[in-house]
């Protein structure tokens, strides 16, 4: 086999983060709301339909939580393996949620949390090619963002037009598997992990670790609150309209690009170090985001319960 040239490597991870970002960004709106579409369908209460919905959200974030380190041990350092499994397994997460959301198999909704847990825990690209990778002007850097910013807003209009739900996840679902055609042109890139599964939760536990795990955890509680309760509740503030509500996320991260750094990315699937592994310390980030999305969801359970 041929060796790649840089330039082509470069090209092709971008053009992969782009294709897995793309529907991130679409459905990031509206996929805990199709879960608790799901839910109410069967129970016809809000309470309960909400709890559950948000009892499978803190099982995708037990599992990220769980499986981060174990996932690193996995794949070997093998980068490329890690983005060909996180694809794999988050197109098979989004096929799973619109075959439950459409009725076609309306069973076993514990393994969409499961999924895209794994998912968080497998998906990391090569941080040195990542960031050789970002070389356009910043008008093109900007001009991205500002496409993935929008995804919502097309999203519910399409939706809200001439589709239905579990059609924009089957599609999100599509273009992830054409995300690893690029995956083609990106070689295997290695870093070392060297932590053991037991090692990762001592170091997780360590108090020389507090400041670290302390910012990850309140990153992650701010990423629950913007990918979990706000959809909900713009939900129940503008249903059944998907066009305002895409519209009303959209806006949302228009806001967040605005006050972020010239060369920041729109917050779309909050990973530690932009979905790339630094070094050990990332999966230790990761699973303090996880922590901290899973308080969000514990807090909001009880909140509900006390509705009962």
């Amino acid at each position: 086999m041929h060796s790649i040239e840089a330039k082509d490597a470069q090209f092709a991870l971008a053009a992969h983060r782009f294709l897995m970002r793309l529907p991130r960004s679409a459905i990031s709106a509206f996929l805990w709301i199709i879960v608790y579409l799901y839910f109410f369908e069967s129970t016809q209460s809000v309470e309960t339909s909400l709890i559950r919905t948000v009892l499978l959200y803190a099982l995708s974030q037990t599992i990220t939580m769980l499986c981060a380190p174990l996932a690193l041990r996995l794949i070997r350092g093998n980068m490329l393996r890690g983005m060909v499994f996180g694809t794999l397994i988050s197109a098979a997460a989004l096929t799973y949620a619109s075959a439950l959301a459409s009725g076609i198999f309306p069973h076993g909704a514990a393994a969409v949390g499961i999924l895209l847990g794994l998912y968080r825990a497998f998906y990391r690209a090569p941080y040195l090619l990542e960031h050789r990778e970002v070389a356009p002007e910043q008008r093109s850097f900007l001009t991205i963002e500002l496409v993935l910013a929008s995804a919502p807003l097309f999203a519910g209009l399409a939706v809200g037009s001439m589709f239905f739900y579990p059609h924009l996840l089957i599609a999100a679902a599509v273009i992830h598997m054409l995300a690893l055609v690029p995956l083609l042109y990106v070689p295997h890139v290695y870093e070392d992990y060297s932590w053991s599964y037991r090692r990762a939760f001592k170091e997780l536990l360590d108090a020389k670790n507090r400041s670290l795990l302390s910012h990850g955890f309140f990153m992650g509680v701010a990423g629950g609150a913007l990918f979990l309760i706000w959809p909900l509740l713009l939900y129940f503030l503008f249903a059944p309209s998907p066009f305002a509500l895409g519209a009303a996320f959209s806006g949302t991260l228009f806001l967040i690009l605005a006050f972020r750094s010239s060369r920041a990315r729109v917050v779309i699937d909050q990973h530690a170090d932009d979905a790339t592994y630094i070094d050990e310390y990332t999966v230790l980030k990761e699973m303090a985001l996880a922590g901290g999305r899973l308080a969000v969801a514990l807090a909001a359970v009880a909140l509900v319960a006390m509705t009962l």
